[in-house]
């Protein structure tokens, strides 16, 4: 097995992996789909790069946090290596070790800077659960975006047990790209930020009017994710 390797070495290899993350594993945190990952590349036994610092970790990075509650046909994770893998290999062998849930799609090489990509765009379908019919109805949906402007006021959970609710006001109209119904479910694309962003169930709740509490029951996939380069 090849141990994972030194912090201060160059980047031998970066690469990007898509992948889709199903069933069980939307309820797990990022962190520990974090530690996931860690596990999985460590038995594979790869030349990972490590951190510097007293606590070295793997260099493992995801542009945005693996949502909780949320399924997903694309994710994004880069990971580097210190010694160079073929790359059909790498796949090969990280793929054996990735547990139910986690499935492997597209893999590229990406040149080897130490900035990463960001996230900048994610979509998502959103259909009822159990299946049924979506609070949503098409006029709806073209009073969104003939607005010029969508004020809503977004409460969510709390960062610590004894904290109080976050609560932010956002523009929708202007966080939102795309917005379209299809049989059973609706489509939405979401601008994203370090800032923070709006989540799909506040679209849906602004659309129906009724508090976004009721919206908890929705299946939210996310489909598709745009990246771009730190910083560009």
């Amino acid at each position: 097995m090849v141990a994972a390797q030194p912090g201060g070495m160059p980047i031998a290899q970066k690469v990007e992996f898509r992948f889709a993350k199903r069933g069980a594993l939307r309820f797990a945190s990022h962190h520990d789909l974090m530690r996931l990952w860690h596990r999985a590349l460590r038995r594979a036994g790869l030349p990972i790069r490590l951190t510097r610092g007293f606590n070295p970790r793997p260099r493992v990075v995801f542009p945005t946090a693996l949502e909780l509650g949320v399924e997903s046909e694309d994710e994004v994770v880069e990971i580097e290596l210190a010694q160079w893998v073929p790359l059909a290999r790498f796949r090969e062998r990280l793929a054996r070790e990735l547990p139910e849930g986690i499935e492997l799609a597209g893999a590229r090489l990406l040149p080897p800077r130490r900035r990463g990509q960001v996230a900048v765009e994610a979509t998502y379908r959103i259909s009822a659960a159990p299946p049924g019919t979506l609070p949503v109805s098409a006029e709806a949906v073209e009073r969104f975006l003939a607005a010029e402007s969508v004020p809503y006021h977004a409460v969510r959970g709390r960062r610590a047990p004894n904290s109080a609710p976050r609560e932010r006001d956002l523009d929708l109209r202007r966080e939102v790209r795309e917005l379209r119904l299809e049989p059973g479910a609706l489509v939405v694309r979401l601008a994203l930020s370090n800032a923070g962003s709006a989540r799909p169930q506040e679209v849906v709740a602004a659309l129906a009017g009724r508090p976004a509490d009721e919206m908890r029951s929705l299946r939210v996939t996310k489909i598709g994710m745009r990246l771009a380069p730190a910083g560009g």
